[in-house]
């Protein structure tokens, strides 16, 4: 089609027709970009979601199957984080995702199962200090008194 007839108004003798068709034109035109920032913003939505449900916990089962004794667990999780997902622009947003969805992570990688972290170790030396620094020794010792003192 010729571009200077592209709308067909070369036909249109009086303003009021053009002015008329190019309203249409533009209902048209916001008609359009509407239902074009729905999809995108509907493609953002379905993105995120994929991104939440499938990538972070593939890459997640991953990094807890080949960083469970590491020492560095931030800088050996963005190494992996590096290896599997090599385009950059979508580097950072996965890295992002992992990190916060990571329960590792706040911890500065996994616990280590042992006795002692489950189990809590009450040193006594702690009680007898915290007891005589509270006067606990003291009050339990009143409240176990007799209530009616004893006559010389």
């Amino acid at each position: 089609m010729n571009p200077i007839n592209q709308f067909n108004t070369l036909w249109m003798q009086s303003t009021e027709d053009t002015a008329q068709a190019n309203e249409i034109r533009c209902r048209e035109a916001l008609n359009q970009l509407e239902l074009q920032v729905f999809e995108e913003r509907q493609c953002h939505w379905r993105r995120l979601n994929h991104l939440k449900s499938v990538v972070v916990p593939l890459i997640l089962e991953i990094a807890h199957q080949e960083l469970p004794s590491s020492t560095n667990y931030e800088r050996d999780l963005l190494t992996l984080v590096r290896r599997l997902v090599p385009a950059y622009n979508m580097r950072r947003m996965v890295h992002a995702r992992v990190v916060a969805m990571d329960p590792w992570f706040p911890a500065g990688g996994p616990a280590f199962p042992a006795a002692e972290d489950v189990v809590g170790v009450e040193a006594p030396a702690e009680v007898e200090l915290f007891s005589s620094l509270l006067g606990l020794d003291h009050l339990l010792n009143w409240a176990t008194e007799d209530a009616v003192p004893v006559a010389l």
